[in-house]
């Protein structure tokens, strides 16, 4: 029996936001930075569109909440790259900067190597503290690439990423808590 996966609006725009990124980064180095910020910010737009819409239309499905998460990580670390690269932010930021993301994923892996089990990979849903962080690592990505009061949005970005993490690392240990009784 072969099961048959959905592919609905939300999961489009996890794969559109995919698939955007290349282009963004061709925009970034090669067309004027009036586009680049164009395509980053639509592309942006599509990892709140993507969750929103699919809660609202009632399209929840396991792989637009993988796609999501997978879109996320690639989006905003590709842009780090270019941070790293184009404007010398020291990798160590760049990891401080992301330890909500580390947590994640190291944490999903965990599950899953646990459970045994794809679910356990979407276990652990995006919250506010997620939300906020990423929308902080957009925010720093586009200040840092107009040279507007960066600095500031790498510090608040660190702080909440922390935070986000810490929230993330309890809601584990909760869940691992309550599936071990």
């Amino acid at each position: 029996m072969t099961k048959s996966i959905k592919i609905n609006i939300p999961n489009i725009l996890s794969i559109l936001r995919i698939v955007f990124i290349p282009i963004i980064i061709y925009a970034y180095f090669f067309l004027p930075i009036q586009l680049f910020l164009i395509l980053f910010f639509i592309t942006a737009i599509t990892d709140f569109l993507d969750g929103f819409l699919a809660r609202k239309l009632n399209q929840v499905t396991k792989l637009g909440t993988a796609l999501d998460v997978v879109a996320d990580k690639l989006f905003v670390f590709s842009f780090f790259l270019i941070l790293i690269y184009q404007y010398n932010i020291s990798i160590f930021v760049i990891l401080l900067m992301s330890a909500k993301d580390i947590v994640i994923i190291i944490g999903r892996l965990l599950f899953f190597q646990k459970f045994k089990n794809i679910k356990a990979i979407t276990a652990l849903p995006a919250n506010y503290f997620t939300k906020i962080t990423t929308t902080l690592q957009i925010i720093t990505i586009i200040s840092a690439v107009l040279s507007f009061y960066s600095q500031i949005f790498i510090v608040a970005t660190i702080f909440m990423s922390a935070i986000t993490a810490v929230n993330y690392i309890i809601s584990g240990y909760k869940l691992l808590k309550n599936n071990n009784k």
